[in-house]
């Protein structure tokens, strides 16, 4: 089984999420990012088109992931996956720990197992720091 997987945002934050990921794993196969710039959405959905398509040879699954529920970035990703013949899942809420989950372990897993365990760790990466603490212990870090 191979999944692709499409990171798309608003701006530069789905290439800035590829490149992270690809910093810590490595170049990755069938990984693609696609950003709603200033061109605007039509050019947005070309590319976005011309990458499902490539993906459609690629692939036998597709994970998208998108920043926010309801953009027009997730929105037209889902409305034009649905017109692919891949299984897709499209997962709003773009972080570098879901990613990387779904990058490290997407070979490993069935579809829908690696979707939410990959959104279990995304959950589970979200925590509030205390500073007071990381202040006592600065000198560990260097």
């Amino acid at each position: 089984m191979k999944t692709g997987i499409l990171l798309v945002s608003h701006s530069n934050l789905a290439n800035g999420m590829k490149t992270a990921t690809e910093f810590v794993a490595g170049e990755q196969k069938h990984f693609y990012a696609i950003g709603l710039d200033s061109s605007g959405i039509e050019t947005f959905k070309k590319n976005l088109l011309l990458t499902l398509k490539q993906l459609e040879n690629e692939v036998t699954n597709l994970i998208i992931i998108c920043d926010i529920p309801s953009g027009s970035p997730g929105a037209n990703a889902l409305v034009l996956a649905n017109e692919t013949s891949l299984p897709t899942k499209v997962i709003s809420g773009m972080n570098l720990a879901l990613i990387l989950e779904l990058v490290l372990m997407r070979e490993l897993k069935e579809l829908d197992t690696l979707v939410a365990d990959a959104i279990n760790s995304a959950i589970a990466s979200i925590s509030i720091l205390n500073l007071e603490d990381e202040r006592e212990n600065e000198d560990d870090c260097f």
